[in-house]
């Protein structure tokens, strides 16, 4: 095994880290703060096999809050880039899920949960730039527009019985918003999904997000890869490529990537404000 450093997500093994033979599981080391994971006798699947003997105790370091889990998690291999650090936990149940986002609470770190397999993430800078310029054209294009607009921002979206849940970067309630119940609750076997959610996949994640999304009936998603800004159609349970948006039908959301493309690093409003001109040229708000 490699050296996994976590600088964002921290995680060490605590007591009771050896089999009943007295071999480690996974030798940790520590410095500064940081902790890096050095090797591993035996390969992940022998952790899911044999629970009963590993009795692993590992503790995940949420800013003050810890988390006590009873399986070990598989580590993701890529030592050297400086990346989102990620967990990934097998035959997760429902109620760690749950548990979980608890802990978790309002820290800027995505869980995402389908079928057993659940996923821990830390998203970088270039991550949150990319959402949040993003969201702020959808939020600058539908108040010109005056659309009634609800932002439920990475809210969790989640259902027990699909075993699925997840954060989108951001979302939007558009024509659902008015079935938006006035106590703030949410219970997507009762209330509709967003009716646009927004992905920033520039970073590799193992638990793919469209199934989920496409099992919460999200009907649409925009997907930025860094290069493209991809707009998904739900269509027959499965997301399909489309020039045009649901939620702004004159809009091909391609071209915003020249909006977050560009590079203003002391300041986005000169971007907003291009944007915002891009707009009315295009005479969409008559």
């Amino acid at each position: 095994m490699g050296i996994y450093h976590t600088p964002l997500l921290c995680a060490a093994l605590l007591e009771r880290r050896q089999s009943k033979h007295g071999i480690p599981y996974l030798q940790v080391a520590e410095q500064s703060g940081r902790v890096a994971v050095l090797g591993c006798t035996h390969p992940p699947n022998e952790f899911r096999r044999r629970p009963a003997s590993a009795t692993t105790l590992v503790g995940l370091f949420l800013s003050n809050a810890v988390l006590e889990l009873g399986f070990m998690p598989t580590l993701l291999p890529n030592p050297l880039a400086y990346q989102p650090q990620h967990f990934v936990f097998e035959d997760a149940s429902w109620a760690f899920y749950e548990q979980t986002l608890c802990e978790i609470g309002d820290r800027a770190i995505r869980v995402t949960y389908c079928d057993g397999r659940m996923e821990i993430m830390s998203p970088l800078p270039t991550h949150e730039y990319a959402k949040r310029r993003l969201g702020r054209m959808i939020e600058m294009l539908s108040f010109e527009l005056n659309m009634p607009t609800v932002s439920l921002s990475s809210t969790t979206f989640r259902r027990e019985d699909l075993a699925k849940g997840l954060e989108p970067d951001e979302c939007y309630y558009f024509k659902n918003a008015a079935k938006l119940r006035a106590d703030g609750q949410l219970d997507l076997t009762i209330d509709p999904p967003p009716d646009l959610a927004l992905e920033i996949d520039i970073t590799s994640k193992s638990i793919p997000k469209q199934p989920i999304y496409a099992a919460l009936g999200v009907p649409e998603l925009w997907r930025f890869d860094g290069v493209k800004l991809h707009c998904l159609h739900l269509i027959n349970s499965h997301y399909e490529s489309r020039d045009r948006s649901l939620a702004f039908p004159f809009l091909n959301p391609a071209d915003l990537v020249q909006f977050l493309t560009m590079h203003s690093p002391n300041d986005e409003l000169p971007i907003l404000r291009a944007f915002m001109a891009w707009v009315r040229n295009n005479n969409w708000l008559s």
